[in-house]
């Protein structure tokens, strides 16, 4: 039993050495992305299962989506480490973004009820009780090539240069394509959207095409 709480104990002690990443999030404040990424693989290597090294990971990694998995990994196992709070908010932050409201609500009410001391909370915005991924069909619009209503979410990216070879791709096949940015919590995250639609009819036809031709799973979202 004694041999058990030793190891217990320094199980403990292990995890609340977090590595020290402050002078790394400088960098990152600074844009000094690439000379962190230089540092984040020998961090990787010698510190694996650190909370904060993955959190740091997740801080550079340009592609929203695969900084939001990372985000969650970190809520989900770790959610008592240095940065926890910060990552629930990045995830509320990316969710926010890309308009998908009901999951930033829920993950403003846990840092709210988890993290209530975070200063964090004081960042979070009124929140829309509808999704832009809900959006319900207008039948008083009417069809007309000149007028635009709807459009579909394809991507969102922290990444500029990553946003637009998505764009430049659906620009390539000949579809319209453009950029829109939405800053949230000191974020800056490239929304993809392609196509321009007169109703939500046909804009969520075309999600079927994007899921079969792209392999990306399109919202519909006002234009």
């Amino acid at each position: 039993m004694y041999k058990g709480f030793i190891i217990f104990f320094i199980a403990v002690l292990v995890y609340c050495q977090e590595v020290d990443i402050i002078p790394y999030l400088q960098q990152v404040e600074k844009g000094e992305i690439t000379q962190v990424r230089v540092k984040i693989d020998e961090l990787k290597r010698t510190n694996s299962t650190d909370p904060s090294v993955q959190f740091l990971d997740a801080v550079i990694t340009s592609d929203g989506q695969s900084a939001l998995d990372k985000y969650l990994k970190i809520v989900q196992i770790y959610p008592d480490s240095k940065y926890a709070d910060a990552a629930v908010f990045r995830i509320y932050s990316y969710y926010y973004a890309v308009g998908s409201y009901v999951q930033a609500k829920n993950y403003f009410d846990m840092l709210k009820n988890n993290y209530p001391n975070s200063p964090y909370v004081d960042f979070t915005t009124n929140i829309p009780s509808t999704n832009e991924t809900e959006i319900q069909p207008n039948t008083n619009i009417i069809t007309d090539n000149k007028n635009y209503n709807y459009s579909i979410q394809a991507g969102a990216f922290l990444s500029f240069s990553n946003a637009e070879t998505l764009r430049q791709k659906f620009v390539n096949d000949g579809y319209y394509s453009d950029i829109t940015q939405k800053v949230v919590g000191g974020s800056t995250l490239n929304v993809v959207r392609v196509g321009r639609f007169a109703t939500y009819q046909e804009a969520q036809k075309f999600i079927t095409v994007l899921d079969a031709k792209y392999q990306i799973k399109g919202s519909v979202i006002s234009y």
